[in-house]
């Protein structure tokens, strides 16, 4: 019933991809706890996407670099990029956040106001 549940499993079953894949269309934060190899599984990391955009930041570097799934990520929530594990760049995630959100609704209220200092980037590129 929980997708969460999955932390607490043992780790045969946070490998199987059937139980994985139930659990994070349940709740997408289930990915956190699935097997390093199914956190590179395109269709799981899908799975736990469109249930919740954030959960992208618990997929691998590789499913976090893939372009339709940050699109989807973002489209749930527009935030969802600022907090990837592997993502060393948040100016990159916020103009992508713009850039997306223009291209969508003609508007980049999601990206108002970075959580970044002032001297990494110019204010500029959020306004």
């Amino acid at each position: 019933q929980n997708g969460l549940a999955l932390e607490l499993a043992d780790p045969l079953l946070q490998a199987s991809r059937d139980v994985v894949l139930a659990a994070v269309s349940q709740n997408g934060q289930a990915l956190q706890y699935a097997s390093v190899l199914l956190q590179h599984d395109r269709e799981v990391v899908l799975a736990a996407v469109l249930q919740d955009g954030q959960a992208l930041r618990y997929a691998s570097p590789a499913m976090q670099g893939d372009s339709e799934l940050r699109q989807l990520a973002l489209e749930d929530d527009p935030r969802a990029l600022l907090e990837l594990r592997h993502d060393t760049s948040q100016v990159a995630a916020w103009r992508e956040c713009k850039k997306i959100r223009l291209g969508v609704n003609g508007n980049s209220h999601c990206c108002s106001s970075p959580p970044l200092p002032a001297e990494q980037d110019s204010p500029t590129i959020y306004s």
